[in-house]
């Protein structure tokens, strides 16, 4: 038996949400604009897509999404890492800030969930004179962040993921994003299928609270609750063909690629936490990312305490009490 099915159909719902957000843009340069025409055109364009984003905003509320002061208005700066912070740590400039694609009632709702608001880049500056601006994974981490601000380690002494593409090559997602700050309730001690499904549960009862959930998460549970049955045979099997085809299967899956952190932006957020808010987080716990390793195990980040950040592995039917799972959307 193969490893895990091929990679043949594309990322669709999740470009969906891209192309939702790319719509939102659009919007508030209409509108900024004062092109009542164009923004007019566009809401008719994609009436498909604007409807369901009108009907989860507040009245009065605009759905192109809130502005920076807005956003520190309510969440409180503290709980923004934006780009100047990114500017600051990561040493690059910015030349073009997406805008916020959340708007003022979903950064309310985060606010009550204990999230923060993330700006993710994919560059990192040189670190010697003359370089060129390298692309920000974790080996080009590992390499600049040593020391944390408590004069601990920033990553544990480890090298087990040396060769590993998403140590290599994976790089965040560009973008704004909402993150939670600890792992979400309920979701330790619950192997990798058991977790989706909190995740799910906190989708439809917390985030998206007494609102309609976009098409792209409808689509993604759509897809859960075809494939789950399938799945979770495998995934929880103790052959090594069996559980690895389940985990390529789960990695694959829309649900986990809107809602689950790469092992690169969970190591972002706590540099970024570390250096501008003199905070470690989940220093005694571990999130499940949405990577593989080769291996076919699936990654998970965590233990950010004196001796650095760990970045180990599973299969996806272990359950562990400090091992659950961080929110992440864009």
């Amino acid at each position: 038996m193969p490893e895990g099915p091929p990679k043949t159909a594309p990322k669709i719902l999740e470009q969906q949400l891209i192309d939702l957000r790319e719509i939102q843009r659009a919007l508030a340069e209409a509108r900024e604009a004062g092109d009542v025409a164009a923004a007019e055109a566009l809401m008719e364009q994609h009436r498909d897509a604007v409807e369901p984003m009108e009907a989860s905003t507040s009245p009065g509320e605009s759905p192109e999404g809130a502005t920076l002061a807005d956003a520190e208005r309510i969440l409180g700066k503290e709980s923004i890492l934006g780009p100047k912070a990114v500017e600051q740590v990561f040493g690059v400039k910015l030349d073009r800030i997406p805008a916020i694609p959340f708007s003022q009632q979903e950064l309310q709702r985060a606010k009550e969930l204990g999230q923060q608001l993330i700006f993710y880049t994919d560059a990192l500056s040189p670190t010697t004179l003359g370089e060129k601006v390298k692309p920000l994974t974790l080996a080009n981490l590992k390499q600049k962040f040593t020391k944390a601000h408590d004069d601990g380690k920033v990553f544990y002494e480890q090298d087990w993921y040396k060769n590993e593409d998403f140590f290599k090559k994976e790089k965040p997602r560009v973008g704004w994003r909402l993150t939670s700050k600890d792992l979400l309730p309920e979701s330790t001690s619950k192997n990798y299928l058991e977790q989706t499904d909190v995740l799910i549960e906190y989708l439809q009862k917390q985030v998206f609270k007494g609102a309609k959930l976009p098409k792209p998460y409808e689509d993604a549970i759509a897809e859960w609750k075809r494939e789950r049955e399938k799945i979770e045979p495998l995934a929880t099997s103790s052959t090594d063909t069996e559980w690895k085809c389940g985990s390529q299967m789960l990695t694959d899956l829309a649900i986990t690629k809107l809602t689950r952190e790469l092992p690169i932006e969970v190591m972002y957020r706590f540099i970024l936490n570390d250096q501008i808010n003199k905070d470690k987080p989940l220093p005694s716990a571990y999130t499940w990312t949405a990577s593989r390793s080769s291996g076919g195990y699936l990654v998970h980040v965590g233990g950010f305490g004196d001796a650095g950040a760990l970045v180990s592995r599973g299969d996806p039917g272990a359950r562990h009490d400090n091992l659950g799972v961080s929110f992440s959307r864009s």
